[in-house]
């Protein structure tokens, strides 16, 4: 892989992820282990999402993963998704996901990279923010963004965006976050379609990123773009996200760039462009989180 974007950090995600990791379950009970990937929250088609955060621009939103977005996680009580495991831990954990460094600095470093390849038009240009967590990456681009709307499964993060923007006096109609899987059927979302969509460290916990993928490409605008924030598979092909994580990541040994590739050619998307952004700390192991990029094509 190319040398990162960032090139002078490494993201410490295990730090974060251990200040994340839920309170031990008592033997006997329905525990069935919580990952804690760090960000993301699952959502919609097991998407979870990865959110980073900074100060700034009156509107900025999410960007970094603490292993996650998405995380279809965690408590399972024998039965129910990967979504309904997720949006439980991801709401438990919500006021302080904004806090942690990794995510912050990820949902920066992220929005940076979108506007070097996406002519951001503040009085145009609307964003879809997919596992948008508590709305780091929302957050940084705000003030390049006519209108920005969150998606989340996990009412608790879905909460604390729309807090955050409340307090920093922003009107809903210009961002604002809802709770709901996506599925692609008519009238979600109000029918809505945008120049840009962005994913940061949840498509490693999707169970279909090629179904997910086409449900995303269905809301951009011809001409859009998406751009999805991950781990990169390794060289050596070896498992980054341990057996005990399984239940909740599909992805256990990161995405690949053929694999997005496809994946995102399949969805009909063109000028496909994949590039390391930073190194990241994640399960004891240093790893490469990607950008990559295609564009629908015009009418």
């Amino acid at each position: 892989m190319s040398s990162p974007l960032v090139a002078d950090d490494v993201l410490d995600i295990d730090a974060d992820m251990a200040a994340m990791l839920p309170p031990a379950e008592t033997a006997g009970a329905q525990g069935h282990g919580h990952h804690d990937h760090g960000h993301g929250h699952g959502h919609g088609h097991h998407e979870g999402h990865g959110h980073g955060d900074h100060e700034g621009h009156a509107h900025g939103h999410h960007g970094g993963h603490n292993h996650g977005h998405a995380h279809e996680h965690g408590h399972g009580h024998g039965h129910g998704t990967l979504a309904d495991s997720n949006k439980d831990h991801f709401s438990t954990i919500a006021e302080k996901y904004s806090e942690f460094p990794s995510a912050i600095k990820l949902a920066r470093y992220l929005a940076a990279a979108m506007r070097k390849t996406y002519a951001f038009n503040e009085e145009s240009t609307t964003l879809l923010d997919f596992a948008c967590g508590p709305g780091l990456v929302s957050r940084e681009l705000a003030a390049y963004t006519k209108k920005i709307v969150g998606v989340d499964i996990s009412h608790g993060m879905v909460d604390q965006y729309n807090k955050r923007v409340n307090e920093q006096g922003i009107p809903p109609e210009e961002m604002h976050a809802v709770c709901i899987e996506l599925k692609g059927e008519p009238g979600e979302l109000d029918g809505a379609k945008f120049d840009v969509i962005v994913c940061s460290m949840a498509y490693h916990h999707l169970e279909d990123i090629a179904a997910s993928t086409r449900t995303l490409v269905g809301f951009l605008k011809p001409g859009g773009h998406l751009m999805v924030c991950d781990i990169a598979r390794a060289a050596d092909e070896r498992e980054i996200i341990p057996e005990e994580f399984h239940k909740v990541v599909s992805h256990s040994h990161g995405i690949s760039e053929a694999e997005i590739r496809g994946t995102f050619e399949g969805a009909g998307l063109k000028e496909f462009a994949f590039k390391a952004l930073v190194k990241a700390k994640v399960h004891g192991a240093q790893v490469d989180l990607f950008v990559a990029e295609g564009v629908m094509a015009a009418e």
